[in-house]
């Protein structure tokens, strides 16, 4: 049986659905900038710009003059992460990076579950986590560079690479083999006996 959520008490759905509220911030204080006060307060900006896949979808940044090229231009030396569900070129940079059509889009769902079976949905927001993740070291790479050679970066980090990237056991064996790695269910890829058992005591994993 499907009961109708209760969102009045889920934490995250309460954060979802606030109402909204004006953000402050040293580019904007409160007020559209005029192109000259943007370019004063981007030079004062040295370090990073964090771009999200949907302000880059919108065009709103781009309407703010802050997409990667004009805040470049204005201060070469800031790093900017620019995040995406599929990255900035070919033919799915325009779709949203929503979390599970990622996983199913990077087949990380086709590993969940039993095999012939209906995939399981991991019990966390893995394309979401692994693609800030990657932003992270993003930007400390770039600001590494920056400290070595004085010049900013433009770094493109999109979800579902992200994600692709954390199977590493599966990918290296298509690599190297051409196959696909099925689902285990909640046996280990690598190791036996690993996988849970039904004991006196309840579920047990070994």
């Amino acid at each position: 049986e499907i009961r109708p959520r209760d969102w009045s008490s889920d934490v995250c759905s309460s954060d979802l659905y606030r109402k909204p509220r004006r953000v402050e911030h040293p580019l904007f204080d409160g007020e559209p900038p005029t192109a000259v006060s943007r370019s004063g307060r981007l030079r004062l900006c040295p370090y990073y710009f964090v771009q999200d896949g949907q302000a880059r979808l919108s065009g709103a940044l781009a309407k703010l003059g802050l997409s990667a090229d004009q805040v470049r231009r204005v201060n070469p030396g800031v790093v900017y992460v620019s995040m995406s569900g599929y990255g900035q070129t070919g033919p799915y940079a325009k779709r949203a990076g929503v979390n599970f059509i990622v996983e199913s889009f990077a087949g990380s769902l086709a590993l969940t579950g039993e095999k012939n079976d209906v995939p399981m949905h991991p019990g966390i927001q893995t394309a979401d986590i692994l693609g800030g993740m990657f932003g992270v070291y993003a930007a400390l790479s770039g600001l590494v560079n920056k400290l070595r050679h004085q010049e900013g970066r433009t770094c493109d980090v999109a979800l579902v690479d992200a994600t692709i990237a954390a199977a590493v056991w599966e990918t290296a064996n298509y690599l190297n083999t051409g196959e696909v790695s099925e689902p285990l269910g909640h046996r280990h890829r690598m190791s036996t006996p690993s996988q849970f058992y039904q004991a006196e005591i309840g579920r047990a994993h070994v």
